[in-house]
């Protein structure tokens, strides 16, 4: 839902989906006939097609929920004190990644929040900061 919500899919049904999954797979077949295959398999099965949509989905998802966090370069310096260990590499080298983490563990906090399942990481179990 929050997919349609954000203007990715337009029809959430099953229907839908089946559609996608023919249209998918009949490029791909057209593909390979002129000499073009695509990258990949050269169909997908429902259940394959389900996992690669998902993860396309999620990856535009968070990229769209990334661009209404709070970044700032404050916010970034105390989430690497929060998460910087023994022997972590200075700042300057970490940002990126901690820029990363931040914005997966708070677009994951969202999605769970919005399944209705508020401390729970859709890829990754219990939400350790929440459930300890």
């Amino acid at each position: 839902m929050w997919a349609r919500e954000a203007g990715l899919l337009t029809d959430v049904s099953e229907q839908g989906f089946q559609r996608e999954l023919a249209q998918e797979n009949g490029e791909r077949a057209a593909a390979a006939a002129g000499g073009r295959p695509l990258p990949g398999v050269p169909s997908y099965d429902e259940h394959t097609y389900a996992r690669v949509r998902a993860a396309e989905l999620d990856s535009a998802l968070s990229k769209i929920y990334a661009g209404g966090l709070d970044l700032s370069e404050a916010r970034l310096r105390e989430q690497y004190r929060i998460m910087a260990g023994q022997g972590a590499p200075p700042f300057e080298k970490a940002r990126d990644n901690v820029r990363q983490a931040l914005v997966l563990r708070e677009y994951r906090t969202a999605l769970g929040t919005r399944a209705g399942y508020p401390g729970i990481h859709v890829h990754g179990g219990l939400d350790t900061d929440t459930h300890r």
